[in-house]
């Protein structure tokens, strides 16, 4: 049970710095409908993990796995918060494009880490609560986030950031790095 808790801690204080930048980090005026609508599912996801977590029998070993991927998914995000400190990064859905084009951080590698981020947390608690309803969740999460992504792209190449933003897509994968990267070419 020991190790249950501990795992249900990190977990949500991870969602709760996500839930931070929500309101600290992005820079939106108001909050897109399609944002509220993963606000709302996200929220079930991780109570539903939670919740699963708690009635069923702790599995140490696939706690220790979920814990690395939940860890994975903070050392990521908080390298994007870094990354784009004073940017003027809108929520996700908002119609607005970037002032600028994020090289740094993990950038050099993603173009999107922070849903890399999202996507990498909701692996994890679903490696801890394999449960059907918190997979249903994450996939509609992961739905969204690279619909989110996809806009995101199309809104920044028809902006004045289009140029950089071609370069950034040369080096840069979509939501994990490129094979060339790993292999060390360029």
């Amino acid at each position: 049970m020991i190790g249950s808790v501990l795992f249900l801690a990190l977990a949500v204080a991870v969602f709760a710095y996500f839930a931070w930048a929500i309101r600290y980090h992005f820079v939106s005026t108001r909050m897109p409908m399609a944002m509220r609508i993963v606000s709302v599912l996200a929220a079930a996801a991780l109570l539903t993990g939670i919740i699963a977590i708690l009635r069923s029998p702790p599995d140490n070993g696939r706690l220790a796995l979920a814990a690395v991927g939940v860890l994975a998914a903070l050392g990521v995000f908080h390298a994007a918060v870094r990354a784009t400190h004073g940017h003027g990064l809108t929520l996700a859905f908002d119609p607005v494009a970037p002032p600028r084009i994020a090289g740094s951080g993990p950038y050099r590698w993603v173009r999107h880490p922070f849903y890399l981020s999202y996507i990498l947390f909701w692996a994890a608690l679903l490696i801890a609560a394999p449960v059907w309803l918190l997979a249903a969740l994450t996939f509609a999460l992961v739905l969204f986030y690279v619909n989110s992504a996809l806009i995101e792209e199309r809104t920044i190449l028809a902006s004045p950031q289009a140029e950089s933003y071609r370069a950034a897509t040369r080096s840069a994968g979509f939501l994990c790095p490129k094979l060339t990267l790993i292999r060390g070419q360029r």
